[in-house]
């Protein structure tokens, strides 16, 4: 409402297209800034190592708020069959039974070192997709590779976000849903550190 209330409008009360786009600029810039200063709280409180934090990231908020959200006890901790639900909210949703298997294993890697015998805390979870992640993309890797090499008509070594969401759609990894979109496009924006619109 500050921030509406500071523009300036003209004798009838309209805004200029000028005072519009600082309006919504400013509105993003402290959206940005307050995502950025949960981030670190997130990191503070559960302890996340620096890699860890720069990996996950561009998808912290929005995994912590699904966490949180399947956390209805607010233990901190979710039990597998919470998960699991994550985990298909996710992305991970799997119908064959080996990808089960596996991602039933994984978890109880993880859970092995977990304060609670039966559950896993939001650290535990980022490993738990990290770990899927790994195993998802090292099974892809050639897959990858071949349609990188595809689309890099100019062999330049690097491919734009129009490419780059080419491949996720050919492997099957396209996001699902707006939010999955949001977190795609903030990890795009993290990757490209120097703003170029290339990877």
């Amino acid at each position: 409402e500050a921030m509406v209330s500071e523009l300036v409008q003209d004798e009838v009360g309209l805004i200029s297209s000028h005072e519009a786009e600082f309006a919504i600029e400013q509105f993003r810039q402290h959206n940005r800034s307050a995502s950025r200063r949960k981030e670190h709280d997130i990191q503070k409180r559960y302890h996340i190592s620096d890699s860890t934090f720069k990996q996950f990231r561009p998808q912290l908020l929005w995994l912590y708020e699904i966490f949180t959200n399947l956390d209805e006890d607010e233990s901190g901790l979710l039990d597998e069959q919470q998960v699991m639900e994550l985990l298909a909210e996710i992305g991970f949703e799997k119908s064959d039974e080996a990808d089960k298997k596996q991602q039933k294993q994984v978890f109880m890697q993880v859970q092995r070192f977990s304060e609670d015998p039966d559950r896993v805390s939001f650290p535990g979870l980022l490993d738990i997709i990290r770990k899927l992640r790994y195993i998802e993309m090292a099974g892809k890797e050639e897959e990858v590779a071949a349609y990188f090499n595809a689309l890099d008509f100019d062999r330049s070594g690097s491919l734009d976000v129009k490419q780059c969401c080419g491949i996720l759609i050919r492997i099957g990894m396209q996001p699902k849903s707006v939010k999955e979109q949001w977190g795609i496009a903030q990890l795009f924006e993290e990757v490209d550190e120097k703003g170029s619109g290339t990877f």
